[in-house]
């Protein structure tokens, strides 16, 4: 059995995303033993997160694509990048938590590797798995 937030899906109504707001203010990050564990369980929601490792993975592309696509069009990348890498997270955070659950910038570089796993383990369906282990 999966584990599931009860009130998960895909478009969220108002009922939908003030649970998930209640969730996250229950649990604040002073109530876990570190910031990182917060913003592990802050990313339980599978659809959520199914849209930062979208995000993940369009804003990598563009990133390649500075490299590879070397030129005046390579201005453009950058900031497509970022916006799809990190800001497509902050705006699923306003559409699903009503933005109580996005992480603080001063965490960006501490949180960017448990960012890279936990996509990586939506996409390759090991994070229910992770996630139990997380609880116990």
């Amino acid at each position: 059995m999966i584990l599931l937030p009860k009130y998960s899906c895909f478009f969220p109504n108002n009922l939908a995303r003030e649970k998930a707001r209640q969730r996250v203010l229950k649990y604040p990050p002073e109530s876990f033993e570190s910031y990182n564990d917060w913003f592990f369980f802050i990313h339980i929601d599978p659809v959520q997160r199914f849209i930062h490792a979208f995000g993940m993975y369009v804003g990598l592309y563009f990133f390649f694509m500075i490299v590879i696509d070397w030129g005046p069009r390579s201005f453009y990348y950058y900031p497509l990048g970022v916006f799809f890498f990190y800001g497509l997270g902050v705006v699923s955070h306003a559409i699903f938590d009503k933005g109580t659950a996005k992480s603080h910038p001063k965490f960006f570089l501490s949180t960017l590797p448990i960012v890279i796993k936990f996509n990586l383990l939506t996409t390759f369906g090991q994070y229910d798995s992770e996630l139990r282990k997380f609880i116990k």
